[in-house]
């Protein structure tokens, strides 16, 4: 059940723990300006009034590079669950990196974007989708029979614990995907990857299902030969940008004046 540690260790929103699941959104413009959009659910307990702590949610703009913008975060509850939705503006994909909690060096994600004539090829370094890869972890397993016995205890709580959880990733890039490596589904200028317990689950047993979850996430590529962007798309998104722009100094000018 190591996968399930590894993720939760990697998401920067101190969340309770729980059922979760979490689908990013990145748009990717010719230029290399886009944005990204993160929502991250939570299962809570009934009675939970504040599974989400706001000011954290500041904090993850310190821990990124390359976002010129945030949009005010959204927060919904909802039939038990809890959803924290994070939109973070770009110039240029290449200079975004979000580094994992507590560290200056790992990265829990970032892009490589190179431009091929009228197309391009994008990169995904993702830590999240790669932390859900099946090990071998046999090397590891006890060998005292009270250890072995506490593992085997932890490891079904961990599978309890990784019921219903879902983890989604997709791209949307300027032309038509003519390939796509690491991702399970494709659609016009979209790539996606899902993957979700019971995947999980299944290659933990089956060597096949070990074998196809092990060939995704972690480094994603994507690759389109004609940028076709529709002009009213890109307008809307400039507009958008510059908007998030302004609203983003805004409010760190309000912040910066609390603080005196």
């Amino acid at each position: 059940m190591k996968p399930l540690v590894r993720l939760l260790a990697l998401l920067t929103l101190p969340f309770a723990a729980g059922c979760f699941e979490t689908d990013q959104k990145t748009t990717l413009y010719p230029d290399g300006s886009g944005k990204l959009v993160w929502t991250i659910g939570i299962k809570v307990d009934k009675g939970d009034e504040d599974p989400v702590k706001e000011e954290k949610i500041d904090e993850m703009a310190e821990n990124t590079e390359g976002i010129v913008a945030w949009a005010e975060p959204r927060i919904a509850q909802e039939d038990g669950w809890v959803k924290v939705t994070l939109v973070a503006y770009f110039e240029d994909i290449n200079a975004v990196k979000f580094r994992k909690e507590g560290s200056e060096d790992e990265l829990m994600l970032s892009y490589k974007y190179v431009r091929n004539g009228d197309g391009g090829t994008l990169a995904v370094n993702d830590a999240m989708s790669k932390d859900m890869k099946p090990r071998d972890d046999k090397k590891d397993e006890p060998q005292d029979p009270e250890a072995k016995k506490f593992a085997e205890e932890m490891a079904k709580q961990m599978r309890e614990a990784m019921k219903g959880m879902r983890l989604a990733v997709s791209v949307k890039v300027p032309g038509a995907v003519t390939e796509a490596g690491g991702w399970n589904g494709r659609d016009g200028r979209t790539a996606s990857l899902v993957i979700d317990d019971k995947m999980i689950f299944e290659a933990e047993d089956d060597p096949e299902a070990k074998k196809k979850l092990e060939a995704l996430g972690g480094s994603l590529t994507v690759t389109w030969a004609k940028n076709e962007v529709p002009a009213a798309e890109l307008a809307e998104f400039r507009n958008e940008l510059a908007a998030a722009k302004a609203a983003w100094e805004k409010r760190k000018a309000e912040k910066a004046g609390e603080k005196k």
